[in-house]
């Protein structure tokens, strides 16, 4: 089992099929306050489709930006689709992933970093995910990106996985900082 830390903002979304919006916010690492650790993943940003009514069920995240745990930090925009067999049974699905890779550690430190994920929510084949990062494309998946059932849910601050496996533990991760401006869930009219 990896172990998980997690210093997080929860926003529950009132959006669902057919539905169109943008994720959008600022985020700012600093080079005296956030250290990349090799062994663990830190994630600085999501969009989640949760399968319950009430937001406390299982999550699947729809766009994640993310640190690398194998390498020194580069930064990448992680889009997930649900995959179509699931997404008409209704189960929990598995999910299709593609990866852009954002930024190396010279280009990641010390400045406002805008990140943005336009989506169409939809069970079928017409949603989409797209993410653009300082202005340049990272990538775009289209098809089924949520379930029938559900909530939108964006969480901000910062989700560490892989804890248990830096040397020394948890309380030896060298400390993550990072700060949040402009988080914005907004609906498409």
């Amino acid at each position: 089992m990896v172990a998980r830390t997690r210093v997080e903002r929860v926003l529950i979304g009132n959006m669902g099929e057919g539905d169109e919006g943008i994720f959008r916010y600022k985020v700012y690492l600093p080079s005296n306050g956030f250290t990349p650790v090799p062994s663990v993943g830190s994630t600085m940003g999501q969009l989640l489709w949760n399968y319950t009514r009430n937001g406390d069920g299982d999550s699947t995240p729809i766009f994640s930006l993310d640190t690398l745990p194998a390498s020194r930090s580069p930064l990448e925009a992680v889009l997930s689709q649900i995959k179509r067999s699931e997404a008409e049974q209704g189960q929990v699905p598995a999910r299709a992933t593609q990866v852009g890779r954002l930024m190396s550690d010279s280009s990641l430190f010390d400045r406002w970093l805008d990140v943005q994920c336009r989506f169409r929510l939809s069970s079928g084949g017409d949603g989409y995910l797209e993410a653009v990062f300082d202005g340049r494309w990272a990538g775009r998946l289209t098809g089924p990106n949520m379930l029938p059932r559900g909530v939108l849910e964006v969480r901000y601050g910062i989700y560490q996985t892989g804890t248990n496996q830096y040397p020394g533990g948890v309380d030896a991760i060298p400390t993550q900082v990072a700060l949040f401006a402009g988080v914005e869930v907004l609906k498409r009219a």
